[in-house]
């Protein structure tokens, strides 16, 4: 079913064609100069005419523009095209308090999700990898204290013997310490391995992402386009 808005703007697409027919000879260039950060920007003409780019030709007259881009407060601007000329439109944009909010929104976001997921995994990790760290200590310190049991059965020399005793002495002591470090670095990996489950899942069920919407207030508006064999409207329906 073809709806009101269709048909009013195919009407608005017939005038515009008979007047850009009537002032094709007329015409002058426009070129907009927007400030802005992300260098995208969209303008809208007389309420009717949608522009998208830097620079455009237009039938000589006095027109009104509204130019938005993402992130960024609609801002008003008025200008004359006048026939073979060009006319420049300098706008700087202002950013928009809901934008504002959305990045202090996001921020505090990232800030929580940090606290709740990225902290507890790396402390996680950082355990993970402790206990690592003293079981292949643990396991070096085992092969020596074998190897001198072994040298220490064989050896029929008295002062090697007594080194070999204070050999294994010290690296049972070092062996001792090294296991008891991987078993305490393991259960507190455990742990934070448990906790970082815990937190993410509290994280991902009670705290949202915040959102920004992308979409363009001129997303219903037509957009016409000239090139050497005429002219293309775009325009959305319904």
């Amino acid at each position: 079913m073809v709806t009101n808005q269709f048909i009013v703007r195919v009407l608005l697409f017939n005038f515009c064609l008979l007047s850009f027919h009537a002032a094709g000879q007329n015409k002058g260039v426009v070129k907009f100069q927007i400030e802005n950060d992300n260098g995208y920007f969209e303008v809208l003409v007389n309420d009717t005419l949608l522009i998208k780019k830097y620079q455009d030709s237009l039938p000589e007259g006095n027109y009104t523009a509204q130019v938005w881009s993402q992130g960024y407060d609609v801002k008003d601007a008025d200008f004359t095209i006048k026939k073979d000329s060009v006319t420049l439109v300098y706008l700087k944009l202002d950013r928009s308090t809901a934008y504002a909010a959305y990045n202090q929104s996001y921020r505090n976001y990232r800030i929580k999700f940090h606290k709740s997921v990225t902290v507890p995994v790396c402390v996680s990790l950082g355990f993970a990898i402790t206990g690592g760290v003293f079981m292949i200590r643990a396991f070096d310190l085992q092969k020596r204290i074998n190897l001198d049991i072994a040298n220490y059965s064989q050896t029929p020399n008295p002062t090697e013997i007594d080194l070999l005793k204070i050999a294994v002495a010290e690296n049972n002591k070092k062996y001792n310490l090294m296991r008891t470090g991987f078993y305490v670095s393991t259960g507190l990996a455990l742990l934070s391995i448990a906790t970082t489950i815990y937190t993410s899942i509290k994280f991902k069920n009670n705290i949202e992402e915040p959102t920004y919407s992308k979409l363009s207030p001129f997303n219903d508006k037509m957009t016409l386009q000239f090139n050497g064999n005429g002219a293309a409207i775009i325009f959305r329906i319904g």
